[in-house]
């Protein structure tokens, strides 16, 4: 039997080559393709040929993984070598996988690269691009004139050199801009008539004649300084194509790369041959649906009376049935019961029988007194502008500017509903309020702080905002001999209130009108769902991949883009509301104005108008502080200025250990970390005078002063300020053992914020996942904060999640200088004992 030897002993070097790609071509079945490249490799090694430049001919796809890699090994291929064994796109010079990503490039079919300008050099290009057209029936040609371009041509076909053949439907051209924001990733297929002329200085892809080409390259003058130079015409690509890209003319070409497909891998033949089936349109699908949906307004005359599936009750059909008079409408209500007035007002609001609704709210507030509660403030829920009806029936006392005695129960309900009112009815909320100056004046501080605070929220017209809050706090300040404790509440609350106005109008501009303006970010297009428990809450959907700040705690604004059909300008409505519940893909919205009967049908814009977390923290601990006093901080008296019945004595007794100062500290700083022992200590130091490790030796005093080691918030301005003091303390700790790792912990409603090297004494590490997302773990939680002895968290944070209802024996404030009085006032109500606050000017 003849051995290779035999064949190959009277054959030179380059019949050696011929018979080696003539071997590879072949359509034999009676080797693998593993053994018929160990035959050729041999071959190559006797007459001590390239054997890499084999590769491009070989089947990869009818390889084995253990062939492949067994095949790297042994040849001691490259990085690109190797990766040419399953697609050798992958390790392209002139594509990324991003470019390779948005035309599905990188799928393991087996492409092989065949010349490379980067390590066969520009000369030689025409000479593998006569091999790669005669030799291969699938290849790609790659061309680079600069880092914003690259020309991909896709060639299917055996096509003669230094002819015109046509190829007609059988090459497409694909550009890519790799550096532009967007996908540019173009796709064109040539047509019926395109012919391609290649030659030893020439490629013209064009079609039918000469003049009109496409694609054309050649070599240009020595003294153009290129070796190949390519001009394409872009327009025939897209026009966004040559809108970003200019002109390509004769452009000096930076990078060539030809990759070829085995004749032999049939399968790679059909991928290759998935480009060409493509058809040559392109639709963009928005992520986001803009087309908005249009309504039909309720309407009574809409209604089918006569219907049996959906009757109307008799009480209903009696009222609304046909067109009546005021004197008769009143008269028929006077045969309903008071349980079916309210079905009877919301007929009346969905049907936007607004004549109707005021009818029946005159009727009810017109029965013998006393005033049915429940129906009266139900009523002016369901529709704020109710509330004027109640004045005008009983008008406030013009001497005191009080509610008369008959109203008196229904002062918070009466100011809560007026505020709603002020967005339509400025002028007549703010004379109303006015005249109810001496009720707003003897307002508990928790009632009058929520009405600041929902002014903030439901108000949106810059100028009516300061003018209601202004009459809030003007009727305040009527009252003589105001006691210091009040004007100290008042005067923040009022700040509290103010900033969070100026902060949703920052984030949320309204004109004149309370209508948002346009801004530059678009806002979240959703629709709403009635929450059946609670009339003022709505389900809002939410994409997933929307990228929207509005989370728990957001103020948001909705105004409605649908239109009604079929009716004269209706006006758009606006509606304020606060996220109570966050969840993927829907949020719960408490709104402060009820919403229209149509909302279900209508399309909403969503606007975000900044959290409320850290403003509603501040006044909760403002109202705190007025109404608990002792209870929530000892040394309350200290902060408002109220007159102190208790001898408040200069150091909290109890058993003393021994503290030693570290060397390293001077006669200031063991000054300021012995007033640690005051009930509230104020420490200020210029930057860089050690306040930081002031703090630390604090902490350190505080655990070791007292047999029982007391409960210590531990809080700054900023996470940074938190970690750097938290870090400081493990080391210390680290070295002293003050407390076990499960007693020091760290709180933060977002981990993400939170130093990497610190995580692990998070809340959240500590129970093993997010406590907000599972609620098995939030009793684990509390299990975990009731065991620390030291916590750390920011200022705000104090007063937000899991920290919102615990106490704390002393707080400690580093930074204080950094943040507001009512922020700083979040730990200290925490029912501490002692404070201690440290900061710079």
């Amino acid at each position: 039997m003849a051995t290779v030897g035999d064949l190959t002993s009277t054959v030179d070097t380059e019949d050696a080559e011929e018979l080696i790609i003539q071997l590879l071509r072949s359509k034999q079945s009676a080797l693998s393709e593993y053994e018929l490249y160990s035959l050729a490799y041999r071959l190559a090694l006797r007459h001590s040929l390239d054997h890499r430049v084999f590769l491009s001919y070989i089947d990869c796809g009818a390889l084995t993984t253990d062939q492949k890699y067994s095949l790297s090994f042994a040849l001691n291929l490259s990085r690109e070598e190797h990766a040419s064994l399953w697609n050798s796109l992958l390790r392209s010079d002139l594509l990324g996988p991003t470019e390779m990503y948005q035309r599905n490039l990188a799928q393991p079919f087996s492409l092989q690269r065949l010349y490379s300008s980067k390590v066969q050099g520009h000369a030689t290009f025409f000479t593998y691009l006569q091999m790669a057209l005669q030799d291969f029936t699938r290849k790609v040609l790659l061309l680079k004139t600069d880092d914003r371009f690259v020309l991909a041509v896709f060639i299917r076909g055996m096509f003669p050199w230094d002819e015109d053949p046509e190829v007609n439907e059988n090459v497409v051209v694909c550009s890519f801009l790799p550096h532009t924001s967007g996908n540019f990733s173009s796709y064109r297929p040539c047509t019926s008539g395109y012919r391609l002329y290649c030659s030893s200085t020439n490629l013209q892809l064009y079609n039918k004649h000469r003049a009109d080409s496409f694609v054309f390259l050649t070599r240009p003058p020595k003294a153009s300084g290129a070796e190949v130079a390519m001009s394409v015409a872009l327009q025939k690509i897209s026009n966004k194509v040559r809108q970003n890209v200019g002109r390509v003319h004769r452009e000096p070409i930076t990078g060539i790369e030809l990759h070829v497909v085995s004749n032999r891998d049939r399968i790679s033949h059909q991928l290759f041959d998935l480009w060409f089936e493509h058809v040559p349109t392109e639709t963009r699908v928005r992520r986001f649906d803009r087309e908005i949906r249009s309504y039909t307004l309720n309407d009574l005359s809409a209604i089918d009376w006569s219907s049996t599936e959906e009757p109307q009750p008799r009480h209903i059909r009696d009222l609304f049935q046909k067109k009546l008079m005021v004197n008769e409408f009143t008269s028929r209500l006077s045969d309903t019961t008071p349980e079916q007035w309210r079905d009877i007002v919301q007929f009346a609001l969905m049907y936007h029988a607004e004549e109707e609704v005021f009818w029946i709210f005159a009727f009810v507030i017109s029965q013998p007194l006393p005033l049915r509660r429940e129906s009266v403030m139900g009523l002016m829920e369901s529709h704020p502008p109710l509330v004027f009806s109640l004045l005008k029936k009983y008008p406030p006392d013009e001497t005191e500017n009080v509610l008369l005695p008959e109203t008196k129960a229904f002062e918070r309900s009466i100011l809560h509903n007026l505020i709603r009112s002020a967005n339509g009815l400025s002028l007549a909320t703010l004379v109303a309020l006015e005249k109810l100056s001496g009720t707003i004046a003897h307002l508990s501080a928790d009632v009058y702080f929520d009405l600041l605070m929902q002014t903030a929220l439901s108000v949106r017209a810059p100028q009516v905002v300061q003018e209601v809050l202004f009459v809030l706090n003007d009727s305040r300040a009527t009252l003589p001999d105001i006691p210091p404790e009040q004007k100290y509440g008042n005067k923040f609350a009022l700040g509290i209130a103010f900033d969070r106005a100026e902060e949703a109008a920052d984030e949320c501009p309204c004109n004149e009108d309370g209508r948002p303006r346009k801004q530059r970010t678009a806002p979240v297009k959703t629709t709403m769902q009635p929450v059946p428990e609670n009339p003022l809450q709505v389900k809002v959907p939410i994409r997933v991949d929307s990228r929207t700040p509005i989370r728990l705690h957001s103020h948001v604004r909705l105004q409605a883009v649908s239109e009604a059909e079929k009716t004269a300008t209706v006006e758009v409505p606006v509606l304020d509301g606060v996220v109570v519940q966050s969840m993927k893909g829907e949020m719960t919205i408490e709104l402060q104005h009820p919403p229209p009967p149509e909302m279900e049908r209508m399309d909403w814009n969503m606007y975000n108008a900044g959290s409320i977390a850290t403003s509603k923290a501040m006044m909760d601990a403002l109202i705190r502080l007025l109404m608990e006093k002792d209870e929530c901080c000892r040394y309350h008296h200290l902060i408002t200025g109220e007159a102190s019945s208790e001898a408040f004595p200069a150091v909290i007794p109890g058993p003393v250990a021994e503290f030693t100062y570290g060397q390293d500290l001077n006669e200031s700083q063991i000054e300021a970390i012995k007033s640690c022992e005051a009930p509230l200590s104020l420490i200020w130091g210029p930057p860089g005078t050690g306040k930081t490790t002031v703090v630390v030796q604090i902490l350190l005093k505080l655990l070791q002063s007292s047999q029982e080691k007391p409960k210590i918030l531990m809080t700054a301005s900023t996470h940074n300020a938190v970690d750097n003091v938290l870090e400081r303390f493990v080391k210390e700790n680290n070295e002293g053992h003050y407390l076990r790792d499960e007693q020091i912990l760290r709180v933060a409603t977002d981990v993400s914020k939170v130093n990497k090297d610190l995580q692990g004494f998070t809340i959240d590490a500590r129970v093993g996942g997010d406590m907000n997302e599972n609620n098995r773990l939030f009793k684990q939680a509390q299990k975990r904060l009731e065991d620390a002895t030291l916590v750390f968290t920011t200022c705000a944070g104090a007063g937000l999640g899991i920290l919102r209802k615990s106490d704390f024996d002393i707080a400690l404030i580093d930074e204080a200088s950094q943040i507001t009085e009512p922020c700083a006032l979040i730990p200290l109500v925490k029912g501490t004992q002692r404070a201690i606050l440290v900061g710079d000017q």
